[in-house]
């Protein structure tokens, strides 16, 4: 059987160099990073740039391609599975 659309099943992506979901982590990286170490710590645009760049190379291997794994740590459990019983 043909498929009639290649897209269906795949995960979104920009320009199909980045990944969909990391779009916008990246993107406030990259505005937040230069506001903050350009404009107010005044730092030259290599070390704003090299310190971007490893922000969003961190963010990438953190959430990589299952940011469920990672993230999902984040989150409290909840306040039955604390609980102990006595049977």
């Amino acid at each position: 059987m043909r498929k009639l659309n290649r897209r269906l099943g795949q995960k979104a992506d920009f320009l199909n160099l980045i990944p969909g979901d990391l779009v916008f982590p990246w993107l406030l990286t990259v505005i937040g990073g230069y506001f903050v170490l350009g404009g107010v710590l005044g730092l030259n645009w290599i070390w704003t740039a090299t310190i971007i760049i490893w922000g969003c190379t961190l963010w990438l291997l953190l959430a990589g391609k299952r940011p469920h794994r990672f993230f999902g740590q984040m989150i409290a459990a909840p306040k039955l599975a604390r609980t102990r019983l006595r049977q």
